[in-house]
């Protein structure tokens, strides 16, 4: 199974040897190149692998989002409406300025990981909607309440939300 490389097998790189891997495969080779893991988790090791990639839009920073904030993310439908969003990548950007201590690196991830599923719900109701950037228009107000409503887990008989903090964070 060793570097058998079809499209939908090939997902991480070794971060010694710069080859292709599936996810699965990539501990077994890593104990043959680099004589073990010492002291790395797995998890870790997917890590750098995707430091490698940085499947990012063009405008992330470089230290910041491509190297601290996005590989740590999981690869899902969440972290692909992340990846290219023009609107998300900006504040992430001004999010890692502000916030440069790596203790805060949590903190970043969740936040944008709150706009990933806005936009996701957003994108559910309307689905011609590709970026925030879209619903920046007065026109859409209702259809941005209602997907701060849906992501925040709004009770329409208590009115009283599941995560107010989201609602918070997506609302300001």
């Amino acid at each position: 199974m060793e570097g058998h490389q079809t499209p939908r097998d090939i997902d991480v790189t070794c971060p010694r040897c710069k080859e292709y891997y599936s996810k699965l495969s990539l501990r077994h080779h890593i104990r043959k190149c680099m004589g073990g893991i010492p002291g790395k988790r797995l998890s870790n090791l997917h890590v750098e692998a995707r430091k490698l990639l940085s499947n990012v839009h063009n405008r992330a920073s470089t230290d910041d989002l491509r190297q601290k904030t996005f590989p740590f993310f999981n690869d899902d439908e969440l972290t692909n409406a992340l990846r290219y969003d023009e609107a998300i990548i900006l504040y992430g950007n001004y999010l890692c300025r502000k916030y440069t201590s790596e203790h805060n690196d949590p903190q970043i991830r969740s936040n944008l990981r709150s706009y990933g599923r806005l936009k996701l719900a957003i994108r559910e109701e309307n689905p011609n909607i590709n970026e925030l950037f879209d619903v920046l228009d007065t026109t859409f107000v209702d259809l941005i309440i209602s997907g701060i409503e849906k992501v925040s887990g709004l009770n329409n008989n208590t009115h009283l939300y599941r995560e107010p903090s989201t609602a918070l964070l997506l609302a300001t």
